[in-house]
């Protein structure tokens, strides 16, 4: 799930604000995601004319909110099709 708080809160002093979501999972806020602010990517010679999008997820908060039949991985395999 993705909320857009009202107040903008949402890692406000890195992300454009109105361009900012938290991510939620069962009611928990597990992250956040938006548009980088122009001043950092001014600070990191990033062109201008470039959308830097970011996000960060609490993976372990996400996988503990899974149900738990989708918890499985598969081995990969040792010699894959080409």
């Amino acid at each position: 799930d993705f909320t857009l708080p009202a107040d903008g809160s949402v890692a406000s002093a890195v992300l454009v604000p109105g361009r900012a979501a938290t991510v939620t999972a069962g009611g928990a806020a597990i992250g956040w995601l938006g548009q980088l602010a122009s001043a950092i990517v001014d600070a990191h010679d990033i062109p201008a004319a470039d959308d830097v999008y970011v996000a960060e997820i609490d993976l372990d908060a996400l996988s503990a909110r899974a149900p738990v039949d989708a918890r499985r991985a598969s081995p990969l395999p040792r010699f894959p099709a080409a």
